[in-house]
């Protein structure tokens, strides 16, 4: 009579260990399945990558036909930016301070921005660009600069205009050094380090021309330019120094209000040039 009950508890205890084996098991395949799965992809990843490089070992690059079986899409560096307007962002990349845009009545920080963008087109406003061209060139640092509703891309395109054909009318021929690293040691023993915004050289010397915008009227424009003398002077100083051959003139851009200041010795007068608005 005692051996049935016992027979029983036994089978119960068998059955009870059965299921949590089980358990156990499921419970471990769960952790161990996406284990894995990963390194079986690894696996597959790594012995297809090795036929990959055994196959351009001997055939070539072109012969496992990468954008096709893959479905990437083909990269063109080429025709996506124009050269000059790569060239004129990265003239205005190094001023770039972040800031919210303001009106140009609202204060100093909206000419600032327009001033960079008219800055990065003189840069690269080259005679071999097309019309286009040079319409968008304007039209992009005007948006990269986020003055385009203050400024039309004509207008840009008129300054530029209007610089070349005052340019060309007294020194004809003259070829022009854009954005021109100038580096001097003074005698004091510290170095003059700059860029002459645009230099000019012609058989009888140097030009040496910086781009200014000012946020004020013409007679202001002018007063403030002045005090930009030192600079374009001891460019001159350094440009004399470095290739031996006279500075013929020295002068501060006023593209937003056209004008061309000349700079000279304290003791010498000054005149400014009204620059035509007429395209050339």
């Amino acid at each position: 009579g005692a051996v049935a009950p016992a027979t029983e508890m036994g089978r119960a205890r068998v059955r009870r260990l059965r299921r949590e084996v089980v358990l156990d098991f499921r419970e471990s395949i769960r952790e161990i399945a996406p284990l894995y799965e990963e390194l079986r992809r690894e696996n597959a990843l790594a012995r297809g990558a090795s036929h990959a490089l055994e196959v351009i070992a001997k055939q070539g690059l072109s012969s496992i036909a990468l954008p096709e079986r893959m479905g990437v899409c083909n990269w063109q560096q080429r025709g996506l930016f124009s050269d000059a307007a790569l060239e004129a962002y990265f003239v205005t990349l190094g001023g770039y301070v972040p800031s919210r845009p303001q009106a140009l009545g609202e204060g100093t920080v909206g000419m600032e921005l327009v001033g960079n963008a008219l800055h990065g087109f003189l840069a690269v406003d080259r005679t071999t660009l097309t019309a286009s061209q040079r319409k968008d060139l304007a039209n992009g640092l005007l948006v990269r600069w986020n003055v385009e509703s203050s400024v039309d891309a004509d207008a840009v395109l008129s300054a530029g205009d209007a610089l070349r054909g005052w340019v060309e009318s007294k020194w004809p021929g003259a070829k022009w050094h854009r954005e021109w690293p100038l580096r001097m040691k003074l005698k004091s023993g510290s170095t003059l380090r700059g860029t002459a915004d645009l230099v000019l050289e012609t058989s009888a010397g140097y030009v040496v021309i910086d781009h200014k915008s000012f946020p004020s009227g013409r007679d202001k424009a002018i007063e403030k330019a002045a005090s930009y003398a030192g600079q374009v002077l001891a460019y001159a100083e350094a440009i004399r120094t470095a290739t031996g051959k006279p500075v013929i003139g020295c002068f501060i851009h006023l593209p937003v209000v056209g004008l061309v200041v000349p700079v000279a010795e304290p003791a010498a007068p000054q005149s400014q040039v009204v620059l035509s608005r007429g395209r050339n």
